[in-house]
């Protein structure tokens, strides 16, 4: 197929964090990928409970790219939730700067076991948040704007 991109690499260690209560789980794991110097990296899952939850959603697709704000949704609900899915990807734009790109499935107490899903723009850790996170090596992530769809994607170097 046309347009298909493909870089590969090694792991090369795995970081586990805690993030305690307080903590915005986005923000937590930026400052551990930047306390720990990873620039290209897999978000591989985590476990947390949240006070609450920030995410992103298409509102419906749109008949021409490239996309905007105006079809996108974003919900923003307090818990209790549980993670119980997160993943994503650590890695550099063409300046130079840190991006952790990360989407989420939480859980609500109430109603009882409702499942929400989405680009994770935040959340506050309730009790706890353990997250694992895989540095590569040998490839570099990173991230461009594509000028089709107006998103920006991974690459690789």
């Amino acid at each position: 197929m046309d347009g298909i991109m493909t870089g590969s690499g090694e792991v090369k260690r795995l970081v586990v964090a805690y993030l305690p209560p307080g903590t915005d789980i986005v923000a937590g794991i930026r400052e551990t990928v930047e306390r720990e110097g990873i620039t290209s990296g897999l978000i591989l899952g985590g476990a947390a409970s949240l006070r609450r939850v920030s995410l992103r959603n298409c509102r419906y697709f749109k008949d021409e790219l490239p996309l905007d704000d105006n079809y996108r949704v974003y919900t923003s609900s307090d818990g209790p939730f549980e993670l119980v899915g997160l993943t994503g990807n650590v890695a550099t734009t063409e300046d130079g700067g840190l991006v952790v790109h990360l989407h989420a499935v939480v859980s609500s107490g109430e109603p009882a076991s409702r499942t929400y899903g989405g680009h994770l723009l935040g959340g506050e850790i309730y009790t706890l948040g353990e997250i694992a996170i895989a540095e590569v090596e040998d490839v570099r992530f990173k991230r461009m704007v594509d000028p089709a769809t107006g998103t920006p994607h991974l690459t690789f170097e």
